[in-house]
């Protein structure tokens, strides 16, 4: 199955605005997010770099946004301490990608974190 395009394109749109503006953590070390369309799922990755002459670290999978296409709605899920994609409970499904993806910044359950 697949993301009707004009779903595709606006999340597309917004990934690359989310993962543009989040390039530095608070501590001052330089992270890179990216994403990968596949399917009806767009997943979230994040790497790490401690100084600019060492480089980007291994892509570490952050958060994974699936779209119902019968419920016209994304859903927000992390990775367990299992590496289990789990939806995430302090957000539900809704029509607005933006709307979970300000629930992925705020991360009130520490659940999106960049671990080594």
């Amino acid at each position: 199955m697949f993301l009707p395009v004009i779903v595709r394109r606006n999340a597309e749109n917004l990934l690359a605005e989310f993962c543009e503006r989040r390039s530095l953590s608070p501590s001052g070390e330089e992270i890179r997010f990216t994403f990968e369309m596949e399917g009806c799922a767009a997943t979230l990755f994040g790497e790490r770099r401690l100084s600019p002459s060492d480089p980007w670290s291994q892509r570490h999978p952050l958060a994974r946004f699936v779209f119902s296409l019968e419920l016209g709605q994304w859903s927000l899920h992390y990775r367990d301490s299992s590496g289990r994609w789990c939806f995430y409970l302090n957000a539900g499904p809704c029509l607005d990608l933006g709307k979970l993806l300000r629930h992925l910044a705020e991360d009130p359950l520490g659940v999106f974190q960049l671990n080594d």
